[in-house]
């Protein structure tokens, strides 16, 4: 959708994030956090450096219900939308 001429980039359950007729997607993130009681977010090539930096390898990113290890597929689709999936191994030695 176009806002005030713009694209629209509201995040999932962004409608209670508007205060005083304004929004960015900073106020959806900052409202996880509060909620869930989050200290850091990670994207994809952060949280890969830190596992390549601890001895992990094949690091991927997944998508929600894959991956190798069938019992770590545990999360539930409506998180889908707001989780980052990643994948890595630990070197066997």
């Amino acid at each position: 959708a176009i806002v005030d001429g713009r694209k629209d980039l509201r995040l999932p359950y962004a409608d209670g994030d508007i205060h005083d007729g304004v929004y960015s997607p900073i106020m959806s993130v900052n409202r996880i956090f509060r909620e869930h009681g989050h200290h850091f977010i990670y994207d994809f090539d952060t949280l890969r450096q830190f596992l390549e930096k601890s001895g992990f390898v094949d690091v991927k990113k997944e998508m929600y219900s894959t991956g190798r290890d069938s019992g770590l597929l545990i999360d539930t689709a409506h998180r889908e939308i707001e989780s980052l999936y990643v994948e890595a191994s630990k070197p066997v030695h």
